[in-house]
Formats: structure tokens, sequence, C-alpha cells
């Protein structure tokens, strides 16, 4: 009996894991990168499972923080930038498609500086406004050349 079980409650785990797979257009997937000068963080994101929705809304948030370095001392900034992007349509399928861009403060916090710059984004979060689902980016970070 108590195999039975054990084979059933696999079973079932298979099954269920299969069904998950029937959820693939729903899938989110998205891109980020780091663009200097300025040290601008692109998010280009691709969310299917939107059919129900006219319209649909997004928000982009992140915690980042500016380093630059000049002759030997170094300024870090910090700031908690945020992007929203209305009104996307989902395509026939209920695939939207969309990008947000944060602009981090200026280096050194306000003046041009000739220097070396790090920029560094964490608890980088896309939220969906409509359906209130939220997607944890990854962190990155990156140096100007």
């Amino acid at each position: 009996m108590r195999r039975f079980m054990i084979g059933m409650l696999l079973t079932a785990s298979v099954v269920f894991a299969g069904s998950s797979f029937a959820a693939a257009p729903g899938k989110f997937v998205y891109t980020e990168e780091i663009q200097f000068p300025g040290g601008t963080l692109s998010v280009a994101f691709d969310e299917g499972g939107q059919k129900r929705f006219d319209s649909v809304g997004y928000r982009l948030d992140a915690n980042v923080t500016v380093t630059t370095c000049q002759e030997g001392q170094c300024i870090a900034v910090a700031d908690s930038p945020s992007a929203t992007l209305l009104d996307l349509t989902p395509d026939a399928k209920g695939r939207v498609t969309g990008s947000l861009t944060l602009v981090p403060p200026p280096p050194g916090g306000g003046g041009i500086c000739v220097c070396t710059s790090s920029v560094e984004y964490r608890d980088v979060t896309l939220t969906n406004l409509t359906s209130g689902h939220v997607y944890r980016l990854d962190a990155t970070s990156a140096d100007s050349a």
C-alpha cells in the first residue's frame, strides 16, 4: 500500500509539473544593459498571458549607486529612480513587449567629471501595474571605459 501511495504521489507530481509547461505562453523574459556615458539602465521585456487586458502598464524601480573617482578621491551618490510605461496593447497571442530606462544621479553629485565611474543597480523590480505582478530582476553593475 505504501509503495502504491508513493507511486501515486510521484505520478501526481509529474502530471502537475507537466501542466506547468502548458503555461509557457505566459512566460516573462527580459534583458538589462547599462549604457555609458551616464550609466543608464535599459530593460527590455516580453510578457505573455496578457490577452485578458485591453492595455497593460509597467513600472521599473531600482536602487542605484554611482561612484566616481578622480585623483584618488571617490564620491558615491545613491538614488532610487523609477520609470513608468502605460497603455501597451497585447498582441493577438496576448504578448506585451516594451522597454524602460532608468537614469542615475549625475556623477559626483552634479558636475561633469572626466573620471572613473561605476554604476550599480540593486533591488531592480518590474511591476505589471495592471495585474500587480512584481518581477525581481538581477542586480547589475558596470564601469565606464
